[in-house]
């Protein structure tokens, strides 16, 4: 114990001389937190990893160990927020852990949020997609259909794959119509693994936003976008087309051809 004691405060030492040399050293504020960790130094590994956060927000195992720290301080909610930034509904990079036990941590502090926040939808919907992620789908469908039973919008967070709709054109996917009003019909499947479809209202520079969105293949809601004129499961019924091809003059136009964005790089280092 005392030499794993000391070899720590030597590791310390050396992040430390390097951070002297170079502040901007973003993987030395990185192992300094590891280091401060196993030093059981717990808000002083989680200013060091705020730091490295701070000179590279996309570095993702930054995030998650600050999410691990932050659940063990029993700041929770604060956990939840860090671990969102890797695999929750606001993802913005991508973690590739070598096993179950990122995604473990990241469960425990949802599980704990809901307990403290059993009303709150958001927070089973995040559970959900964890478990999602450690391949406990049956786990993950109980949590989705409790998600819907406190909020019914939530069955309309889906994977959009196609849509359809007026005015809709490759050229208003681009910069040149960002206030060029479109109703487009989205058609996808929703968290419990059901057909639904929504027509919504948007402007060309939002629709870009969610065609990206599309792109990646993660689920989202249509308001996040524009506003949903009307959302059902399946497909939408004779009725429901005709009034949208009066109202807003729909026709039916070839689906909307989604390209496979590229896919964003694992962050394993944050140089790569």
């Amino acid at each position: 114990m005392l030499d794993t004691l000391q070899r720590y405060e030597e590791a310390l030492t050396a992040y430390n001389q390097a951070i002297q040399l170079n502040p901007f050293y973003t993987r030395a504020w990185y192992n300094k937190g590891i280091t401060l960790w196993g030093l059981q130094r717990y808000d002083e590994a989680l200013a060091a990893y705020e730091q490295a956060i701070t000179l590279n927000p996309r570095f993702a195992d930054a995030w998650y160990n600050k999410g691990v720290v932050l659940n063990n301080l029993e700041r929770n909610k604060e956990a939840c927020a860090a671990f969102d930034k890797v695999m929750g509904k606001d993802k913005t990079i991508t973690l590739n852990p070598q096993d179950v036990e990122y995604y473990e941590e990241a469960l425990a502090a949802y599980e704990k949020v809901g307990t403290l926040n059993p009303q709150d939808a958001d927070v089973w919907y995040k559970k959900g997609i964890v478990l999602d992620m450690l391949e406990r789908r049956e786990e993950a469908l109980a949590t989705y259909t409790e998600v819907i039973n406190l909020n019914s919008q939530y069955q309309y967070v889906s994977t959009w794959s196609s849509g359809k709709g007026k005015n809709v054109s490759p050229e208003l996917v681009s910069d040149k119509f960002p206030d060029a009003e479109v109703v487009i019909l989205l058609h996808g499947t929703n968290i419990l693994g059901n057909e639904v479809y929504s027509y919504v209202k948007l402007l060309g520079s939002d629709l870009k936003k969610m065609i990206a969105a599309m792109r990646t293949g993660e689920n989202f809601k249509p308001t996040a976008f524009g506003m949903i004129l009307v959302e059902g499961t399946g497909n939408p019924p004779q009725e429901i087309r005709d009034k949208m091809k009066e109202e807003y003059n729909m026709t039916d136009v070839p689906l909307l051809k989604l390209e496979p964005a590229m896919q964003p790089k694992s962050f394993d280092d944050e140089n790569k």
